[in-house]
């Protein structure tokens, strides 16, 4: 399980996150990758 968290307003948005590591390491980086690029691409409007 891995949380990852973002800066929002006076606070914090956290996402929990459980996944499973399977035995192709390439596309379990793929899942991670993309993941990463989802959450980094959110924008936040006051």
């Amino acid at each position: 399980m891995t949380a990852v968290a973002r800066d929002y307003m006076d606070g914090v948005l956290v996402f929990e996150l459980t996944g499973h590591n399977g035995d192709d390491e390439y596309m379990n980086m793929e899942v991670s990758d993309t993941m990463a690029a989802i959450i980094n691409s959110l924008d936040f409007v006051d």
